[in-house]
């Protein structure tokens, strides 16, 4: 509450100081046209550093007051802006030139480039592109925007992370998340940047973009630039708003009546509904202040942002408040700028307990939340529920027992200085330091039969420390080779270290629950000898060397090279460096060809090497650590120590080679852009862990460069608007991508390390009942995200017997054996598509989006365990088993039957945008609007959310199984949020 009175106080005070500093109105009119004489409608007229504007009539007409001294600022989609200084003038008519487009700036690794002049596959998405409504993290803004970037998070869990993807699988065994980079922070925190406060994300899709990050950029890189001041525009800028949540789709389970009619033998004379026990309505609200302003010499913008988000599940969401600022300064006659950003986020979280939606599925619906006082067992369990079942706990007491929560805050400051030593050169320093703190803090009471009972109380503490800095040295030159020929040369070095530091707290034994996790000397633990205590810290260093060379021939011919050389203190001691260089060129043929239609139709090709470095430090190193045994030496016991990894000083960098072709097109007079590319990767010398023989290895597994990916695809982007008179206009935007199935080409070294038998098994499904049975198969030279199991007759399941119906896949005459399992689906998804639309009505605004995965299959293991007739007893089963397998008496055993397409269409979010005429008000903006999201899916899914699941867990293997549907899952949610816009 705190936190949010000082940011309602710093809204009124800001209020009152911009209403004090008004100054008198005036109206300008005129009419706005293209270098031909016709009038452009729905031409954009904004009063520069205000949100005060409007746009021209079918007359190409506009009028709009404005206050003395103003600016305004003319835009017009394919158009050049331009701005013209009111000053006495009332009249105001304007001619736009075409070709903006292609002037657009285009952020890249280490500088920016013109939309005309990029070679490589760089998507940028603008801040009033970014999707609408109750946006958590910065990912959220990007989803379905960009050709071949997916983003998944299955359910809805506010406190969950984002599983993101360019261009399928980059990686045998490190990470396959991508690089982001928050003005000019390597490895930036999402957490710390607000979507509020982003003026752009782009995003480098081939490894040529990428190559000059060198071994960071194999997953591909995320760019997120923040808004800054401006000289002569002084704002203050205010934005609310509520979101209100509720499950949208849940796991089909028998309710208490049904139960009973299906042959419950447990009715314990209630009717409860489990789901609606656990879920919430989920209200949320945030809310945004910015500032900013300056002079020719000093230009500065701060915000601050409040959030408190409740998530739909009991006990989850958090409240965050970030502060930022920026402040750039010139100074020596404009030739040096130096500027500096800071900022600061503190999260408190609730994780609240995922199994909870588990066990609401099986919990008999008849069963009560709490037992009768009267009841002898009323105190045993805190007066919940809970029958002595296997795998059986009350998921009301799960939530409401045993606390779970988070505290996570971070710091980011960076300074940078360019200074011009000539027009044509200037030398720029970066340094940045990053530092984060982040704790979980668990209690599972002594009477809760899930977790705690059996410890009495059991306490768990986890922290985290994180810190790293960098600094980097730039030289930039550009030269003028002639009057059509443009030169860009840059150089660098960086240096950036690592430290990660952290302890784990685990003990039990509790005179009384009160105590829980903020007095762990009360664990009885501690003096048995029982508590688990362990630390870590471990640092890293990466040097590097780039360079990039940039020739722009006439805005015809476009040529880009670069290379980096990295060092890290990770590898082995012949392997520390790494080379990886690029090459990109393109030819806009409409110059080159003298092609009529197109403004430009420009073909492109790039070739470029990009690395992954191992996730820990050390690995090439013989390392010993504590045992599990105890030794008695000198009259005390002592604690052992022994190998905890084999040297492998041969460990090095995973490598990454892709080749990419692309068109890009603009034909203005339609006012359609778009482009279409090819592109096709393999990574080698993955990292990945195999088992070794003991001895001569001291320890059982090693760190290794074995295996080899190819991953290839096609994306398309379209921009179309359409003109609908009156000062109307529809913008469509269409991304989408194809994804050719990634192959593991290989898994083996030459020497036979590697897979035994060209395959491996796992992704283990689980208790009860099915334990050591896997999911997934990596099979050399075959198709990543192969799903693997026993084959139903699809025709007839289940036998006249009551047994499940198995085909004999190898002939053998034998049903329901390991060797009659097959190829029976495949995780990765083949299409993604995202669809924009965004209309311009007069004062009103639309946005429609729309977005479809689609060719992917899901294993539903709710029903694979849970789809069960003869499991029906105390516990509740899925309502589906009462269909075609109804007649079934087999134990649940996992098959083909339990995976389904969970291709999808979703209507992601709509909003709709009032923005008043504030006239000589003191506000600039008045903007309401009302967003849903999630508003419908079209799937055949019958899960809780057919998004892909693009790994299973953290280990190597997991993090190449996708596909799994865990019981876990956090449901989802349809949300509607409500917010105000105000300009000052």
């Amino acid at each position: 509450m705190k936190k949010l009175l000082t940011l309602v106080s710093m809204v009124c005070a800001l209020v009152l100081m911009t209403s004090a500093q008004m100054l008198a109105q005036s109206t300008v009119s005129g009419v706005v046209t293209d270098a031909d004489g016709e009038t452009l409608i729905g031409a954009n007229i904004l009063e520069k550093g205000t949100s005060n504007g409007t746009i021209t009539d079918i007359d190409g007409s506009y009028s709009l007051s404005v206050a003395a001294g103003a600016t305004l600022v003319f835009t017009y989609t394919g158009f050049t802006d331009q701005e013209v200084v009111v000053g006495n003038q009332t009249t105001i008519d304007v001619i736009l030139d075409a070709g903006a487009f292609l002037d657009e700036v285009v952020v890249t690794g280490y500088g920016t480039q013109k939309t005309r002049e990029v070679t490589s596959s760089i998507a940028s998405v603008k801040a009033e592109d970014f999707n609408q409504g109750n946006v958590n993290s910065p990912t959220q803004l990007l989803q379905g925007k960009v050709g071949g970037l997916v983003i998944a998070r299955p359910g809805s869990n506010p406190n969950g992370d984002f599983d993101i993807r360019l261009r399928g699988l980059s990686s045998v065994g490190a990470s396959s998340s991508p690089l982001i980079v928050i003005d000019g922070v390597l490895g930036g925190d999402l957490n710390s940047v607000e979507p509020q406060d982003i003026a752009s994300i782009d995003v480098l899709k081939d490894a040529s973009a990428a190559a000059i990050y060198g071994t960071r950029g194999a997953a591909g890189v995320i760019l997120i630039t923040t808004k800054k001041g401006e000289a002569g525009v002084s704002t203050v800028t205010f934005n609310s708003q509520v979101s209100v949540e509720t499950k949208d789709r849940v796991v089909n389970v028998f309710t208490g009546e049904e139960y009973k009619a299906f042959g419950g033998g447990a009715d314990r004379g209630s009717d409860t509904d489990w789901f609606g026990e656990i879920t919430q309505t989920g209200v949320s609200h945030i809310h945004n202040l910015s500032l900013s302003g300056g002079t020719d010499k000093t230009t500065y913008r701060i915000s601050g942002n409040f959030r408190d988000v409740k998530g739909i599940a009991r006990e989850t969401g958090f409240d965050r408040l970030n502060f930022r600022a920026n402040l750039t300064q010139k100074a020596l006659n404009d030739k040096l700028s130096v500027t500096a950003n800071i900022t600061s986020s503190v999260e408190n979280s609730q994780l609240g307990h995922e199994a909870a939606f588990r066990y609401a599925t099986i919990h008999n619906p008849t069963s009560p939340i709490r037992l009768n006082e009267s009841d002898p067992a009323f105190g045993r369990w805190d007066g919940y529920q809970q029958e002595v079942l296997f795998d059986y706990y009350n998921p009301v007491a799960i939530i409401e027992q045993n606390p779970n929560i988070a505290d996570d805050k971070s710091l980011t400051a960076n300074i940078k200085a360019v200074y011009d030593l000539t027009d044509d050169l200037n030398v720029g320093v970066f340094y940045s330091r990053q530092r984060g703190n982040y704790v979980n803090n668990q209690y599972y009471d002594k009477n809760s039969f899930w977790v705690g009972e059996n410890r009495n109380g059991l306490a768990v503490i986890n922290t985290d420390e994180r810190e790293d800095q960098l600094f980097r040295v730039e030289v930039n030159y550009t030269k003028d080779l002639s009057s059509n020929t443009e030169l860009r040369l840059l150089g660098g070095y960086e240096y950036q270290d690592f430290e990660f530091s952290g302890t784990r707290i685990s003990a039990g034994d509790f005179l009384t629950d009160a105590t829980t996790f903020n007095n762990l000397s009360g664990a009885g633990d501690f003096a048995k000898g029982f508590a688990d205590v362990s630390s870590y810290r471990n640092t890293n260093k990466l040097i590097s060397f780039f360079g990039r060379a940039n020739l722009n021939i006439d805005n015809t011919y476009f040529l880009s090279a670069s290379l980096r050389r990295d060092g890290s203190s990770r590898f082995g001691v012949d392997e520390k460096w790494g080379l990886f260089p690029a090459v990109s060129a393109g030819v806009d043929l409409v110059k080159a060809a003298s092609l009529g239609g197109f403004d430009q139709l420009k073909v492109r090709v790039s070739y470029g090497q990009t690395g992954a470095n191992v996730d820990q430090s050390l690995l090439s190193l013989q390392r010993f650590g504590p045992g599990n045994n105890l030794f008695f030496y000198n009259g005390e016991y002592v604690p052992s120590y022994g190998p905890v990894s084999n040297p492998n000083p041969n460990l090095k960098w995973e490598r990454k080679t892709e080749y990419n072709v692309g068109v890009d097109f603009s034909i203005m007079d339609y006012k359609l852009t778009g482009s279409l590319e090819y592109y096709n990767a393999t990574t080698n010398d993955g990292l990945f862990t195999f088992n070794v023989p003991q001895p001569p290895n001291l320890f059982g597994s090693t760190k290794l460069n074995i295996g080899e990916v190819s991953n290839s695809g096609i994306e398309l982007s379209l921009n179309y608007l359409v003109d609908l008179g009156s000062g109307k206009n529809w913008n469509i935007a269409l991304s989408g991508s194809r994804w050719f199935t990634p192959q593991l080409v290989s898994l083996t070294n030459a020497d036979g390390t590697g897979l035994s038998g060209g395959f491996i098994d796992g992704a283990n499904l689980g208790s009860p009942g099915q334990n050591g049975t896997p999911l997934v198969r990596l099979q050399e030279n075959a198709d990543l995200g192969i799903l693997w199991g026993l084959v139903v007759d699809e025709n007839k399941p289940v036998n006249d017997d009551g047994s499940w119906n198995f085909l004999d896949v190898n002939g053998d005459g034998v049903q329901d054996d390991i060797s009659d399992r097959a190829v029976i689906g495949n995780g990765w998804p083949k299409f993604n598509l995202g669809l924009n639309n965004s209309l311009t009505l007069g004062n009103f605004d639309v946005n429609v989006f729309f977005r479809a995965v689609l060719g992917h299959d899901l294993i539903n293991t709710f029903r694979a365990f849970y789809e069960a007739p003869s499991q029906i007893s105390a516990y509740n089963i899925l309502a589906t088993s009462a269909d075609e397998i109804r007649n079934l008496v087999d134990q649940p055993q996992f098959s083909s039957y339990h995976v389904e397409n969970a291709s999808f269409l979703k209507l992601d979010n709509a909003t709709v945008g009032y923005s008043f005429d504030t006239g000589s008000s003191d506000f600039s903006k008045i903007r309401v609007y009302v967003t849903g999201q999630n508003l419908f899916t079209i799937t055949g899914y019958s899960g809780v959310s057919p998004e892909p699941r693009l790994q299973d867990g953290s280990s190597e293997f997991g993090k190449l199984a996708v596909g799994i549907d865990r019981r876990n899952t956090y449901f989802t949610a349809r949300g509607f949020t409500f917010g105000v816009n105000l300009g000052f």
